[in-house]
């Protein structure tokens, strides 16, 4: 991406499926972000319920909000939905946010400020869990802690940022790791990306 193509300070990746009631709230809290240059990226991950049109309404609703749906027509997972998302990103910064997250209203300037200097590549933050509505949440439920401020030691795929010309560099997620369907199996639960790409970032030199 070229300076010239830069139309935002952020991009805002957020696959989701089969969630229309949490995608409702995800999208409710982005549209009240104090920042003042942001788009928001939705993949709808081949929903078979009325999550799409959840989204159209919610579209014409918050119109405020740089909104823009893409579609998979069959499911793919997290991540090949976040590589779409990039594709699609016309910011300086690409954030993650999960589907069930709510941002706090200052958010994206929260990790804008994150990025102190350019050999900063990416800027992660704590997800604080909500209750889990089935066995393989409450087995993961605490992993997204982060230990303190200050320089990490893992990034946290439902609340992040990468530097555009870093992704550019290092490429985008491994498709063969992240979550599967809905996440309620326990194949539908591959983990490993946050930390594969953390190394990637660190090799190349973030």
């Amino acid at each position: 991406m070229t300076e010239e193509s830069i139309a935002f300070e952020f991009s805002v990746v957020v696959p989701t499926l089969n969630r229309p009631a949490k995608i409702t709230s995800c999208l409710e809290a982005l549209a009240a972000q104090d920042h003042a240059s942001y788009e928001v990226i939705v993949i709808d991950d081949g929903s078979t319920d009325e999550t799409p049109e959840t989204l159209a309404g919610l579209q014409a609703r918050l119109s405020g909000l740089a909104l823009v749906l893409l579609r998979n027509e069959t499911q793919s997972g997290a991540n090949p939905s976040r590589n779409r998302g990039i594709q699609a990103a016309r910011g300086r910064y690409v954030a993650f946010l999960d589907d069930d997250c709510i941002a706090d209203p200052d958010w994206l300037s929260q990790l804008e400020r994150g990025f102190t200097s350019e050999r900063v590549a990416a800027v992660t933050g704590l997800v604080e869990d909500q209750e889990p509505e089935n066995v393989y949440e409450l087995v993961f439920r605490g992993t997204h802690r982060l230990a303190k401020e200050g320089p990490a030691r893992r990034l946290i795929a439902g609340n992040m940022a990468v530097r555009r010309t870093m992704i550019d560099k290092v490429g985008v997620f491994d498709t063969r790791m992240g979550r599967k369907g809905e996440g309620r199996k326990r194949e539908e639960l591959f983990k490993g990306e946050e930390t594969d790409y953390f190394r990637r970032l660190a090799e190349a030199g973030g």
